[in-house]
């Protein structure tokens, strides 16, 4: 059995475990803010536990109780929580629900106002400023086709070896169809039940991932990987920046690593300066680190971070696929 099917069975089998029932007896009696059942958050924690998964990502903080929930199975794993929502009317109530936690769940929660996109991208808060990939990434914010499909993409690409995505309320149809059609470009990932299929959607066919669960649970693959399809990162950086270094799971093969940059920098004076630049480099076979530099360093005003989008594509003759070991991290000055 490999250790992606070691995880399913794990997930399949949570809702039938002695464990999971204990925890549901326990936080029914438990007063919450949350919009999840008792059921969802017994087995969001047991899946934390059962996993021990000590890299989450909340987008959809919603009033905090879900959170809280979250917070307590990530603290027996000594990991960290990230949550986000952007609605300003909720930040001073989500801020207030944090601040009366116990200081131990305080340390590991970081709450940001904002969305995935905008997270992704600011990725130079401390919490974040060596790379990160999470172990589970849970997205019930917005439930529109357009909001749904975009965390999917983003989540995709900051999650970890054999990363898990739950995507809340399946049965409303903008959320399943970007889950398809995420499913559809993203061949790596899967259903943990494969239960998906590319027809059209009839509505008496959508089921969750685990019955009486309102969720579609994603595994990844077993390394994140550079390929044909387009992979990309981005972030806010003030300094000089002259590459991006990757650190890979295994030997690659002879190929070519290209990669598109867009960076925006504001001046001094907030006036708007943009580049696009392009790099090549051929690879030789047996190399688990490699180093794609600019043409020229790139830096930004003294003041303001300059904003880079970076876009890679690996070619081989063999498999297509440089797996990496670790998130690929700018070469900053």
């Amino acid at each position: 059995m490999t250790k992606k099917e070691e995880i399913i069975e794990v997930i399949n089998n949570i809702y039938l475990s002695k464990y999971y029932k204990n925890i549901k007896d326990l936080i029914s009696s438990d007063e919450s803010s949350s919009l999840l059942s008792g059921d969802s958050r017994a087995f969001l924690y047991t899946l934390i536990i059962k996993l021990g998964l000590n890299k989450v990502l909340e987008i959809g903080t919603y009033f905090g109780g879900g959170t809280k929930n979250l917070a307590n199975a990530v603290l027996k794993n000594n990991g960290n929580l990230i949550t986000l929502d952007p609605s300003k009317d909720r930040k001073k109530i989500i801020e207030k629900e944090i601040s009366s936690w116990d200081d131990e769940l305080k340390k590991l929660t970081f709450f940001f106002p904002l969305t995935s996109s905008d997270f992704f991208l600011m990725k130079n808060y401390a919490v974040l400023d060596q790379g990160i990939w999470f172990d589970l990434l849970i997205i019930d914010g917005d439930h529109s086709y357009t909001g749904a499909f975009s965390d999917l993409l983003n989540c995709s690409q900051y999650a970890g070896p054999n990363g898990i995505i739950i995507v809340d309320d399946y049965n409303q149809p903008p959320v399943y169809n970007a889950v398809k059609d995420f499913l559809k470009i993203n061949s790596n990932w899967q259903e943990i039940n494969n239960s998906i299929s590319s027809d059209a959607i009839k509505f008496s066919k959508i089921t969750p991932s685990i019955k009486n669960l309102p969720f579609l649970i994603l595994i990844g693959p077993e390394n994140p990987s550079i390929n044909q399809n387009l992979t990309s990162i981005g972030k806010n950086i003030l300094g000089t920046v002259k590459g991006i270094n990757l650190n890979l799971a295994k030997p690659c093969n002879d190929g070519i690593l290209e990669s598109r940059w867009l960076i925006s920098i504001m001046n001094d004076d907030k006036s708007i300066s943009m580049k696009t630049l392009d790099c090549k480099k051929e690879i030789k076979s047996g190399r688990v680190n490699i180093n794609l530099n600019l043409p020229y360093p790139i830096t930004s005003s003294k003041k303001y971070p300059m904003t880079i989008d970076t876009h890679l594509v690996w070619n081989d003759k063999v498999t297509n696929n440089l797996e990496l070991s670790s998130p690929p991290k700018y070469v900053v000055q």
